[in-house]
C-alpha cells in the first residue's frame, strides 16, 4: 500500500486544520438526527468556525500535544490527527479528521499509524460519535467501547443534533498487532 507523507504540524497550518475539521464535521454530522427546525449541521459548523481557531492555536502551541498532518503535493493540509498523553502514560487521540474526498484512500490510515507509532507501546484512548464513519473506523481498527455512551456535547445540542459520544480504547496488544499487520502490508513484494 502506498505510504503517504505525514509531518508534524506548525502554527502556520492553523487555517488548513480548521478547514479540514469543518469539512470533516459537515460530512460526519450531516447524517445525525436534528431535533430542531432551522438548525442542524450548518449551525454547528458556524459555531465551530468561531471557536476552533483559538482552540487549535492554543493546542498547536502546547508542547504536550502533537498534530500530524497530511499535505497535498502543493503543501495544503487535507488531513490531521491530534495526539497527546494522558496522566497515566497512555495515549489519547483528541481529533482525527480528513477531507471527505480522501476517504478510503489510505490517508486516514497513515495518520492513525503515525499517531500509534508516536505513542509507543501503550494503550490508546479516543472518543467518537456513535453512528458516524469515524465510529466504524475506530471499531475496524480494534478500538473497543469503554463505559456507557455519553450525552451529546453542548455545541451539538445547541445545533439540534443528537449524537451520543463513546469513549474507546485500543489496548497495547491490539495496537502492536495492527502495526505489525500494516508493516506486512507495506513490505515490498518479493
Amino acid at each position: 500500500m502506498k505510504r503517504f507523507q505525514v509531518t508534524e504540524a506548525t502554527v502556520s497550518d492553523l487555517d488548513d486544520i480548521v478547514r479540514v475539521l469543518l469539512e470533516g464535521c459537515r460530512a460526519a454530522y450531516g447524517i445525525l438526527n436534528c431535533t430542531k427546525k432551522d438548525l442542524g449541521v450548518e449551525v454547528l459548523i458556524a459555531d465551530m468556525a468561531t471557536r476552533k481557531p483559538a482552540y487549535f492555536l492554543e493546542r498547536l502551541s502546547d508542547p504536550g500535544v502533537k498534530f500530524f498532518v497530511h499535505r497535498t503535493p502543493e503543501g495544503v493540509v487535507n488531513g490531521f490527527i491530534e495526539a497527546g498523553f494522558r496522566p497515566d502514560g497512555s495515549g489519547q487521540l483528541y481529533a482525527w479528521h480528513l477531507s471527505p474526498e480522501l476517504h478510503r484512500t489510505g490517508v486516514a490510515r497513515t495518520l492513525m499509524r503515525t499517531a500509534l507509532e508516536y505513542f509507543g507501546d501503550v494503550a490508546v484512548h479516543s472518543n467518537t460519535t456513535i453512528g458516524t464513519k469515524a465510529y466504524g473506523a475506530h471499531r475496524n481498527l480494534g478500538f473497543t467501547p469503554i463505559g456507557m455512551a455519553g450525552p451529546t456535547p453542548p455545541p451539538m445540542v445547541a445545533a439540534g443534533l443528537v449524537g451520543w459520544q463513546q469513549n474507546m480504547i485500543m489496548n497495547r496488544e491490539v495496537r502492536a498487532a495492527l502495526l505489525a499487520r500494516w508493516d506486512r502490508l507495506d513490505a515490498p513484494s518479493a
